[in-house]
């Protein structure tokens, strides 16, 4: 009876230290996603191979900046690599693995899908740049320059009518910023929504804006009002 009693015991002290262990786990890793959504070809978003996710850290944190940045930067995100003088989409994808908010990490790879498309390899092993755009996002929702990246990315892939909704989350989160007001004004503009673009250029100056270009070529194609 006594050793049923201890074994029982033993057996609920695991799994309260489970449980204690995932909380803080939680914690320290913020916002834990996993591969949200589907790439633009409709497959379903997924983990690199051969790399594991185990405490993923902010790039926005000064702490995890200055203590884990350094680890991950200098063997795989190193200029050359960024610039993919030297590199291997599996270098920048580790870096993003790890720093899902790493907005050069992602910016780079963005770069490298929009220079090389994704070949059979690309497909089995790391996930599309929007997979990564989309976790990044999961993981820091209230940071304007994810959703101003993705919206950049699915216009460079002629995905307009998605970027616009990227465009208007980013303004959603930070109100504030003319620069996103006059990216979506240029895509309205693109759209031929010329109303909707006059509409964000107005915003855009009546916040400090001295960017005039959405303004000319508003002006020259005969779309901005008394023009």
């Amino acid at each position: 009876m006594f050793l049923y009693y201890n074994h029982r015991k033993i057996i609920y002290l695991c799994i309260f230290s489970i449980f204690l262990f995932g909380n803080a786990y939680a914690a320290v890793s913020g916002n834990k996603p996993e591969w949200p959504g589907t790439d633009l070809k409709g497959n379903a978003c997924f983990k690199p191979k051969y790399q594991s996710t185990r405490i993923l850290r902010d790039y926005n944190n000064s702490e995890h900046r200055q203590v884990y940045l350094p680890r991950v930067e200098n063997s795989h995100f190193t200029k050359e690599i960024e610039m993919h003088v030297k590199s291997h989409p599996k270098d920048i994808v580790f870096t993003i693995n790890a720093f899902p908010n790493h907005t050069r990490a992602l910016y780079s790879m963005m770069r490298y899908e929009l220079k090389y498309p994704r070949n059979a390899r690309a497909e089995r092993e790391w996930p599309a740049a929007e997979c990564l755009l989309q976790r990044a996002i999961k993981f820091d929702p209230n940071n304007a320059k994810l959703y101003l990246l993705y919206g950049n990315y699915l216009k460079k892939k002629k995905k307009p009518e998605f970027a616009v909704k990227q465009y208007q989350d980013a303004i959603s989160v930070n109100p504030k910023i003319p620069d996103l007001r006059l990216a979506l004004g240029h895509l309205y503009f693109d759209l031929k929504r010329y109303n909707d673009a006059v509409e964000q250029a107005k915003l855009a100056r009546d916040m400090g804006s001295k960017n005039m270009k959405l303004y000319r070529k508003l002006k020259a194609a005969g779309k901005w009002p008394n023009s």
